[in-house]
């Protein structure tokens, strides 16, 4: 999943925002993403249970059958989003920005 090789100043994250999941069917819910993630991405597998308005807002959401993807750097400042179908021109927009982010570090 991580297109950077062993750099490790680029880390990649999975989230899936469950805050409207009702409660009585959370558990089966995250079991079921979690037995579809391969045990070595848990650890970069996160589940959020509030504030979902808020990211919303943040990562400019539009469909919920889209993906969407944020760079942020090691501030924690938000580079660059987007969302929609992966691409090969979207790849190569996001490492161009990934290297941008890297090099003014």
């Amino acid at each position: 999943m991580n297109h950077f090789g062993q750099d490790r100043r680029v880390t990649v994250y999975s989230i899936a925002v469950l805050e409207d999941a009702p409660w009585l069917v959370r558990a089966m819910i995250v079991h079921g993403m979690k037995s579809g993630v391969p045990l070595q991405q848990h650890d970069h597998f996160l589940l959020v249970y509030q504030g979902e308005s808020e990211l919303k807002r943040i990562i400019g959401f539009e469909r919920s059958e889209e993906g969407y993807l944020l760079l942020v750097d090691s501030k924690g400042k938000i580079q660059c989003g987007t969302h929609g179908s992966v691409s090969e021109a979207a790849l190569h927009e996001l490492t161009d920005h990934v290297n941008a982010v890297l090099r003014s570090q």
